[in-house]
């Protein structure tokens, strides 16, 4: 991870901050549930990565609603959207191969010989981003905000923890290159 940091002199000059957008009670229950599904992991305060100010640099997080066909039926759900834009502006681009991913535009050059087909499928690898398991080391800069109940992970209740998402998160400036 800190091969991908910008040098400090690019650093931002003062820390960056987001905020989860939910209550202490909804968000206990999207941890929990995301803590089942195997997505979301305990941090401790010493492992987050810190500015050179010594602040801790956390992201927040928010839902859009999506919906979703199942069995004919179509379902509400909310997508969890984590805001990295603290971290993003601490770390560069890395050089992957977003570039030659497909668009339906460029088709439109396509020239199809009589009897020929073209079958276009658009569909993503569903969840892909959390599909995707990114190493440990990176773990103390995927945190969020907003602490939880260790009870979530075994521990005492009445003591609060950092999270870290276990995937590639979405809105991290590097994800989709990684991916």
């Amino acid at each position: 991870p800190h091969k991908c940091l910008l040098s400090e002199s690019e650093w931002p000059t003062s820390t960056p901050r987001s905020k989860v957008h939910a209550s202490t009670a909804e968000w206990h229950s999207i941890i929990k549930a995301g803590v089942a599904r195997n997505m979301f992991c305990e941090v401790s305060e010493d492992q987050i990565f810190r500015n050179q100010f010594g602040d801790l640099i956390l992201s927040g997080a928010m839902g859009v609603d999506k919906y979703k066909e199942v069995d004919g039926v179509l379902q509400h759900h909310l997508r969890l959207i984590s805001i990295l834009t603290p971290l993003n502006m601490y770390m560069r681009k890395i050089c992957g191969d977003s570039w030659l991913l497909p668009q339906a535009s460029l088709l439109s050059m396509v020239v199809l010989d009589e009897g020929e087909f073209m079958w276009v499928d658009g569909e993503d690898l569903q969840s892909c981003f959390n599909l995707f398991v990114m190493p440990e080391a990176w773990r103390g800069f995927c945190c969020f905000a907003k602490k939880v109940s260790r009870s979530i992970f075994g521990g005492a209740a009445h003591e609060e923890c950092f999270v870290a998402i276990r995937g590639v998160p979405m809105g991290w400036i590097n994800s989709v290159d990684l991916i």
